[in-house]
């Protein structure tokens, strides 16, 4: 079945490819026009198209009584996504991390804090349900929320001088800034992932089944992969244009974004608190991302030319080897 697989597997990588450049492009051109700011359309906006293939994929796995691949997708996406970001700084030598806005470290913490309160869902043996789901998700969806008045707009400083012109209003803006055409090709780019996504991770899952590896280390280290392709091809086309902060506010976005997915998948869970259901194996997952993430924040808010390894930070080397690392922790812990 491998030979019929791995073909659809390629071909729903294609499609992600093409989908993940126009996430990109009009994700840069909406930020640009309506003045959000790359940070924000790429950690709400971007990230909300890109994650689709996690939400679709956990689903799916919670339906079907495999927990733990729905947990392990998650914790393994956010450590895919920190080496995407790793690898995409190493291909433009340290250019993308170091030129970010510092508010990018702030998205960093959302996310740790988040995969830190799923990681506490696990290990808490006295999880409260609310009919069959788990209070924990409901938590990481209210922290996620708050988080978004958290992040707003870049600030535009005020200089001195006569009063400025009156601003017109934002609904006047965006309708002037002519965002339709834009929008339009966002949602169709959207729309592909979502059609594209499931046919990826299901060839994903049908080629890992060959193995008879445990289902939280397929999470992990396939599925994850999988569902991270949209996030590689919108990141790599925004890195090109030169929007970095697209790139990393989508990864850093997705990480938060799949978490707090959970609460989508404990719902199609219905054999009780899907946190509970899991072992040690995604708590592993989860501490090796946030981890992962804790290095990336670390990257970001690194100014010093001396804390350099040549042109490059320090930060995605330490990325990648701690990627390599964890995957091979978390596969000894699931054979």
């Amino acid at each position: 079945m491998l030979a019929l697989w791995v073909p659809v597997f390629v071909a729903g990588g294609a499609v992600l490819v093409w989908a993940g450049v126009g996430v990109a492009a009009s994700g840069d051109e909406i930020a640009t026009r309506t003045g959000a700011g790359q940070l924000l359309i790429g950690a709400f906006l971007a990230a909300l198209a890109t994650s689709l293939p996690e939400v679709v994929s956990n689903a799916s796995a919670a339906l079907a009584d495999e927990p733990a691949l729905a947990v392990g997708t998650v914790f393994g996406s956010s450590m895919a996504n920190m080496a995407i970001l790793a690898g995409l700084d190493l291909v433009h030598r340290g250019a993308m991390l170091t030129s970010v806005e510092l508010r990018q470290a702030r998205l960093a913490a959302v996310a740790i804090m988040l995969t830190s309160v799923a990681v506490l869902g696990i290990v808490d043996p006295s999880d409260v349900e609310i009919g069959w789901i788990g209070v924990y998700p409901f938590v990481i969806t209210g922290l996620y929320l708050l988080t978004l008045r958290w992040l707003g707009p870049p600030r535009v400083p005020t200089l001195p001088g006569p009063d400025p012109l009156p601003r017109p209003s934002r609904l006047s803006r965006l309708r002037t800034a002519g965002i339709g055409p834009a929008a339009r090709r966002f949602a169709v780019a959207a729309a592909a992932i979502f059609v594209a996504a499931p046919v990826v991770v299901s060839a994903a899952e049908r080629i890992s089944d060959e193995t008879g590896i445990s289902s939280g280390f397929v999470g992990v280290a396939f599925v994850a992969v999988a569902t991270s392709l949209p996030e590689v091809f919108t990141s790599l086309a925004a890195v090109r244009i030169g929007a970095y902060d697209l790139a990393v506010g989508n990864l850093l976005g997705s990480n938060s974004f799949n978490v707090a997915s959970l609460v989508v998948a404990d719902l199609f869970y219905t054999r009780g608190a899907l946190m509970s259901a899991v072992g040690p194996v995604d708590v592993i997952a989860g501490l090796v991302a946030i981890t992962l993430m804790a290095i990336a924040l670390a990257a970001i808010v690194v100014e010093t030319d001396e804390e350099r390894v040549g042109a490059l930070e320090p930060g995605p080397l330490l990325l990648l080897a701690a990627y390599a690392l964890g995957i091979v922790v978390v596969g000894a812990a699931g054979i």
